[in-house]
């Protein structure tokens, strides 16, 4: 919804930039990631969290840790090492 999407883009600073706690938005619309800064002592990552999936750019059910992708990723390099040897 946001990788090559300008509108999305601008759509995405607008809900969270009247967040309090939200320090920086960056968006990067050519990988549809969003990088943003916040304050946890203002703000909990759930409420950005449902700011976001309330206007349709997060869907919670797709969402993975950043620990899962890791665990994801070594295991995908390790089949592969098991293969090479």
């Amino acid at each position: 919804m946001v990788k090559c999407n300008e509108r999305a883009e601008s759509d995405i600073s607008g809900v969270l930039g009247g967040v309090t706690g939200i320090r920086s938005i960056a968006v990067n619309g050519t990988t549809g990631s969003c990088l943003i800064h916040y304050d946890p002592s203002v703000v909990c990552r759930d409420d950005i969290v449902t700011a976001l999936s309330r206007e349709g750019y997060f869907d919670t059910r797709e969402a993975i840790t950043n620990d899962d992708y890791m665990k994801a990723v070594a295991a995908k390099v390790l089949s592969l090492l098991f293969i090479f040897l």
